[in-house]
């Protein structure tokens, strides 16, 4: 046969055009696992807030709290000296004063132990406790300041526990209209003693002498003291004061011997010395009153009793509590608050029954009981466990190398497709 010709057949792969489109690929997943990273970074901020906000943290505090308020109310049912009967009642008296405010069941069970611990009885902190939460909320009081001057207010003024919601509007008035603050009169009532009561001024008198104060930068135990010391020299307690109180037509009882009422004090203070020059006003009244009260009687004379009256009326709102703690508990801060108690509500049976703590204690009972068995078995058993747990703690570690390889196959790529035109690329492409 004739020998036509020589076929010669030349095969070649084309890296360059296959490095273009690897590399193109590559890049297309970078892009990818770009946004696939971003979005779980969304994810991941969703989870933070979630995180942020407790949700999984208020559960576990939820059963804290529940157990908290079972230990707190059986020391409110020792105090009381009462019984399973009692114990429920007074349960419900918690219950209706924490309801809807940024306070848990447990902080409403202080408060009633704070009153308790404050003098009051059974019966007395029932009427009590709302009013006292109220002033914690209003301020951020520890329940046992708020029951504490829940408590002296109504002693000092001589009203009963029903009163309760009146000395807590009054108070919390008094800080609503002034500089003051509820922690300020507080001190200032302290310092005052019952010579505000014993000199004819009622309690919204009090309350509001002190706001007007405050607003003249006379606070707290100062306020109370210069206070009790102008109040006890409204009868004049030397010859000297006498004879300047007759010069200057000054009379603060009437014709009974009753004390007149404040604001008409501080109304002959402004009339009768308001003219005065500084220096014969100030000398004035360090002879009737003594240095410790020229403060408060230099107020007395420059405002005069209108607008004493005006910080009065102030005192007299029947919602200002309640305003005040609302105030105290709006907002994200308010909400979650609330939330976390109701949750903690979700563990507390108000009928006197804490049935998932009880679950809870009957399963803390018997892990109790398998650990006392634990405590017999012998040495060797706890060995074997040892080394079983040893082996169990191995396999996150080599999960977290697995994944770690998993991560590092898209790198291999990129640097495939980098180096793909040459002839290392052919392998690659074979791989």
């Amino acid at each position: 046969m004739a020998l036509l010709g020589t076929l010669q057949v030349r095969m070649g792969l084309d890296t360059a055009s296959f490095g273009t489109k690897f590399n193109s690929f590559t890049k297309d997943l970078e892009k990818r696992s770009k946004r696939f990273g971003k979005g779980l970074s969304g994810l991941t901020n969703i989870g933070s807030l979630l995180g942020g906000a407790g949700l999984g943290a208020m559960l576990s505090e939820g059963v804290s709290i529940a157990a908290d308020f079972e230990k707190t109310m059986n020391k409110v049912a020792a105090a009381a000296n009462v019984g399973a009967e009692g114990m429920g009642a007074l349960r419900d008296v918690v219950a209706d004063a924490t309801e809807g405010t940024i306070f848990s069941m447990n902080q409403g069970a202080e408060g009633l132990l704070a009153l308790q611990k404050a003098g009051q009885t059974v019966l007395q902190s029932k009427s009590s406790l709302a009013e006292a939460l109220k002033l914690a909320a209003a301020e951020g009081f520890s329940f046992e300041a708020a029951a504490e001057l829940m408590v002296k207010t109504l002693n000092q003024f001589n009203l009963g526990a029903e009163e309760s919601a009146r000395v807590s509007d009054a108070l919390a008035g008094g800080a609503a209209a002034s500089t003051a603050s509820l922690a300020g009169l507080k001190e200032s009532l302290k310092a005052v003693g019952t010579n505000a009561n014993a000199a004819g001024l009622d309690l919204h008198e009090t309350i509001g002498m002190f706001a007007l104060f405050a607003d003249r930068a006379l606070e707290g135990s100062d306020a109370g003291t210069s206070a009790k010391t102008m109040l006890s020299r409204l009868v004049p307690t030397t010859d000297k004061a006498a004879a300047a109180m007759e010069k200057y037509g000054l009379k603060f009882t009437d014709a009974k011997g009753n004390f007149i009422a404040i604001t008409e004090v501080f109304d002959q203070l402004h009339q009768k010395m308001g003219q005065l020059s500084e220096s014969e006003r100030s000398a004035a009244l360090g002879t009737i009153f003594g240095t410790d009260a020229i403060r408060a009687a230099n107020i007395a004379v420059k405002d005069g009793g209108a607008t004493l009256a005006k910080y009065i009326d102030l005192t007299k709102d029947r919602t200002a509590a309640e305003k005040a703690a609302e105030a105290g508990s709006k907002g994200f801060a308010g909400a979650m608050l609330r939330l976390k108690n109701n949750i903690a509500g979700l563990f507390i049976d108000q009928s006197g029954q804490t049935g998932f703590l009880k679950f809870l204690e009957e399963m803390a009972t018997k892990a109790n009981g398998l650990v006392d068995k634990l405590k017999g078995l012998s040495p060797e058993f706890f060995k074997v466990a040892l080394g079983v747990g040893a082996g169990l703690a191995v396999l996150p570690a080599c999960a977290l190398a697995i994944s770690s390889i998993a991560a590092a196959v898209p790198s291999v790529l990129t640097v495939g497709g980098a180096i793909v035109g040459g002839p290392a690329g052919a392998a690659v492409g074979a791989v």
